[in-house]
C-alpha cells in the first residue's frame, strides 16, 4: 500500500526512499493507521537484511514514511532473468531467514514475503521491504476475521482460509520464495484464484529435484518441510530454518555437492557417447522382445507364472470349501509358512477364518490338518477374518488380521485384530480391534484392513488397505505406526488440511482416470530393500466385483514408506483373462533358495471360488521394477 519515490535528504545529503500514502486513501482513518502501523513495525527492526525506516511525516495532506534506497533488484527480476545458481540460493535464503528471524524475534510477522518484497543490492546482499500488512506483538488487530492479508501465491494454507496465521504462516511463504528461487517456478499454480487456493490447501509440488538435479538432499527437505500444510509441521522457529541453511552454505562451499564444470572436451566426449548409447539401446528395443507384454497373458520376463495353484480350496463340507485366499509368506527358519484366509462360500457371503501351511521348497505346501488356527470372535469379529499378516518376535508370533461382523455381505471387513501365538497354532487374541476404519469424512471409513508390517528398531509400521465402500468405492494403502503391537497411530500427511482427509491420508492413492489402477491400488505387501521399500499391490481401473478388466498387480518403491512411486510400467503382472487367473491380487512376495517368489489370489470372478497361486522370477530383475 502506498507510492514510492526516490528522493534527497538534504540535510543529511544522502539518498533515501520515500513512501506516500495513496491520495485516495489520505482521509481513510483506518488506511493512514495501517500505514503508521507499517512504519512503527519496520521501524523496530534494525537489522543489515531489513530495510531501514528512518521516519513518519505528516505535512501539508501527506502522509510519508521515509526508507533506505536500496540500489539494486527485486528478487521477483532476478529469477525472471535466469536461473540462479545453488551457491546464490543459498546466499540469498540465508540473508532472508536471517533478516526474518530477527524480525520475529522483536514480535513482528511480516505476512507478506514474496520475491517483489525483497531486494537484492548491487553488492549481492539482501533487504526485506514491505511491512505492509505485518503484524507487531501488542498492536491492534485492523484485519477484518475472515478476510485474507497477503499475496495468495505465497500465502500459507491458514491465511488462504481466513485464520490469523502467526510466525509459521511467514516460513511457508519463505518456503514458496525458497522452491521459487530454486526451480523458477511457484510450487501451487491455478489458472483462478480459485484452483490456487485449492493447491496451496490440497496439492504436494512437484519435487525440486524434478527442476534441477543439483539440489541437495537437505536442501530438498528443508523446503518441503517449510511447505508443511499445517503449521504444527513445519519448522517452529525461523531460527532453525536459519541453522540448517548455514550448514548447507558451508557444505556448499566445501565443494560437496556443487556440480563440477566439465570441459568442452569432456562435454563434446559425453555428447558423442551418449549418442552412441542411446543408438545401442534403440537397437536393443527393436531386436528384444517387450519387457511388459501387450496381451493380457500373465507370462512375462518378469514373473513367470505357474499354470497349477499351490492351495486349492478345500473339499466339499470343509471350513475352506468355497474360497482360499489373501496369503501372507514369510521365512521361518528352513520353512515357508503361510497364512490365509479360507471362506465356506465365496469372499462375499461365507464365513472366513485363517489357516496355515507350510513349505520346504515354495513349490508344495501342505495345510495343517488342525485348521482353522484362528476361528471367526464371539463380538467385532464373529463373522469374517482376512489378510493375516503374521511376523516372527523372538520366540512369539504375532498376527494382526481384518476382522467383521457376521451378516456384514458385500462389503470388507472393517477392523483390524491382533493376537499372538507361541506354536503358530494356538493363537491367543486380544478382545478389542487395534485399529479401526476412519471417520465419516475419512479416506479409510468404510473399512481398513493389514496389508504388511515391519519392525524398525523400537517401532512398527503397518500398511493396510483402506477405503469408504465396498465393492464400488475407491481403494487404496495408508501407514500406521506402534510401538508396543497395539496402540497404533494413522500417518496424517503434513502437507494436506483440507476435507475429505481430515485425520489420516492414503500414502498410496488410487491412480489418475484412465489409468489402469484408477478404482484400486491395495492389498500392499511391503517389504524392506538396499534402496528403502518395495510393494506389490492390486490394482483395479473399475469398480464393483463383476466388471472387467479385474485386478492385475503393480509395483511401487519407496525412500521412507510414506512417499511412493509408481512402477511407470504397470501393471508388472496382468490378471489372463478366461481362466482362474482372470483376476489376480493380495500379492505376498519372498526371497528364498535364490528366487523370489509371489503368491497371489487368483479367480474367475472377483474373489469367488478364489485359490492361491505362485509365479516366480529371477531377483536381480527386482531392481529393474525400482
Amino acid at each position: 500500500m502506498g507510492v514510492v519515490y526516490k528522493a534527497q535528504d538534504l540535510k543529511l545529503n544522502r539518498i533515501v526512499a520515500l513512501k506516500f500514502l495513496p491520495a485516495h486513501l489520505v482521509e481513510d482513518a483506518q488506511a493512514k493507521t495501517r500505514f503508521m502501523y507499517e512504519a512503527q513495525a519496520a521501524a523496530a527492526l534494525q537489522h543489515p537484511n531489513i530495510a531501514l525506516t528512518y521516519d513518519f511525516l505528516e505535512s501539508e495532506g501527506e502522509t510519508v514514511i521515509v526508507m533506505e534506497y536500496i540500489a539494486g533488484e527485486t528478487l521477483a527480476k532476478k529469477i525472471k532473468q535466469q536461473k540462479a545458481n545453488l551457491r546464490e540460493v543459498l546466499d540469498w535464503a540465508t540473508e532472508i531467514a536471517s533478516g526474518l528471524a530477527a524480525a520475529h524475534e522483536k514480535g513482528t510477522t511480516h505476512r507478506d514475503i514474496k520475491p517483489e518484497n525483497i531486494m537484492i543490492t548491487q553488492t549481492g546482499g539482501v533487504k526485506i521491504m514491505d511491512f505492509g500488512v505485518a503484524k507487531l506483538r501488542g498492536m491492534p488487530t485492523l484485519t477484518e476475521p475472515g478476510s485474507r492479508v497477503g499475496t495468495l501465491d505465497y500465502a500459507a494454507p491458514e491465511l488462504v482460509m481466513g485464520d490469523k496465521g502467526d510466525h509459521r504462516s511467514d516460513i511457508f511463504s519463505f518456503g514458496v520464495v525458497l522452491y521459487e528461487l530454486l526451480a523458477a517456478q511457484r510450487p501451487f499454480l491455478g489458472e483462478h484464484d480459485a484452483a490456487v487456493v485449492y493447491a496451496i490447501v490440497n496439492e504436494m509440488p512437484k519435487t525440486l529435484a524434478y527442476f534441477r538435479k543439483d539440489t541437495p538432499t537437505a536442501l530438498e527437505r528443508l523446503v518441503m518441510k517449510m511447505l508443511a500444510k499445517k503449521p504444527q509441521h513445519r519448522y517452529d522457529q525461523l531460527g532453525e530454518v536459519l541453522q540448517e541453511l548455514e550448514t548447507l552454505r558451508k557444505t556448499d562451499a566445501a565443494g560437496k555437492f556443487r556440480p563440477s564444470q566439465p570441459s568442452k572436451r569432456r562435454t563434446r566426449i559425453f555428447i558423442y557417447t551418449t549418442l552412441a548409447m542411446l543408438a545401442l539401446i534403440m537397437v536393443f528395443i527393436i531386436c528384444r522382445q517387450p519387457w511388459f507384454p501387450m496381451s493380457g497373458s500373465m507370462a512375462s520376463p518378469q514373473w513367470e507364472a505357474h499354470p497349477q495353484t499351490v492351495l486349492d480350496f478345500g473339499a466339499p463340507g470343509a471350513w475352506d470349501d468355497g474360497s482360499v485366499l489373501l496369503p501372507y509368506v514369510f521365512a521361518d527358519k528352513d520353512t515357508l509358512k503361510m497364512y490365509y484366509s479360507g471362506f465356506d462360500d465365496n469372499y462375499f457371503e461365507g464365513t472366513g477364518q485363517i489357516g496355515y501351511a507350510w513349505s520346504l521348497d515354495g513349490f508344495n505346501w501342505r495345510r495343517y490338518p488342525g485348521n482353522p488356527v484362528l476361528a471367526v470372535g464371539r463380538e467385532w469379529d464373529d463373522g469374517r477374518l482376512v489378510e493375516p499378516v503374521v511376523m516372527r518376535d523372538g520366540d512369539s508370533l504375532r498376527m494382526w488380521y481384518g476382522g467383521a461382523r457376521a451378516g456384514k455381505s458385500m462389503g470388507p471387513p472393517g477392523k483390524i485384530g491382533y493376537a499372538t501365538s507361541s506354536d503358530g497354532i494356538n493363537w491367543r487374541r486380544f478382545p478389542q480391534p487395534v485399529l479401526q476404519e476412519g471417520k465419516a469424512d475419512d479416506w479409510d471409513s468404510g473399512f481398513c484392513i493389514p496389508s504388511a508390517v515391519i519392525r524398525e528398531g523400537d517401532t512398527l509400521k503397518m500398511w493396510f488397505c483402506g477405503g469408504t465402500d465396498f465393492p464400488a468405492g475407491v481403494m487404496q494403502a495408508g501407514l500406521a505406526f506402534s510401538t508396543d503391537f497395539i496402540h497404533w497411530t494413522k500417518f496424517d500427511d503434513p502437507r494436506t488440511v483440507m476435507p475429505p482427509f481430515h485425520h489420516s491420508d492414503p500414502v498410496l492413492k488410487a491412480g489418475l482416470a484412465g489409468e489402469w489402477d484408477q478404482q484400486r491400488a491395495a492389498f500392499g505387501y511391503v517389504r524392506k530393500s538396499a534402496t528403502g521399500y518395495e510393494m506389490w499391490y492390486a490394482g483395479q481401473s473399475t469398480a464393483g466385483m463383476l466388471y472387467y478388466p479385474l485386478h492385475s498387480i503393480g509395483f511401487a518403491g519407496s525412500d521412507n514408506g510414506h512417499l511412493w512411486e509408481k512402477h511407470p510400467f504397470n501393471p508388472v503382472f496382468k490378471c489372463t483373462e478366461g481362466k482362474w487367473t482372470n483376476d489376480v491380487f493380495a500379492p505376498s512376495v519372498i526371497h528364498w533358495q535364490g528366487m523370489d517368489f509371489m503368491y497371489f489370489s487368483g479367480s474367475f470372478e472377483s474373489n469367488v471360488r478364489a485359490r492361491i497361486g505362485l509365479a516366480t522370477k529371477r531377483p536381480s530383475s527386482i531392481q529393474d521394477e525400482r
